[in-house]
């Protein structure tokens, strides 16, 4: 978050210095969207881990199915 709020300050500092007051305010309102309107409705890290799960299942039955796979995929 400081990061983005960094960022954001800079390019409006820059935007004001270039007269244009409609984007500095776009970018500072962006600092108050990456902290309030962006937060991911489920845990990204805990999201990973499902899908690496998710994942890891798949290529089993892919790897115990190869030749129907290669058939389907590749025409093989």
């Amino acid at each position: 978050m400081e990061r983005v709020t960094h960022a954001c300050e800079i390019l409006a500092s820059d935007y004001l210095t270039k007269g244009d007051t409609d984007n500095a305010r776009a970018s500072l309102e962006n600092i108050y969207h990456a902290k309030y309107l962006a937060v991911p409705k489920v845990d990204p890290f805990q999201a990973y881990l499902d899908f690496q799960k998710k994942w890891q299942e798949m290529m089993g039955i892919i790897g115990e199915k190869r030749d129907q796979v290669k058939n389907v995929v590749f025409g093989i």
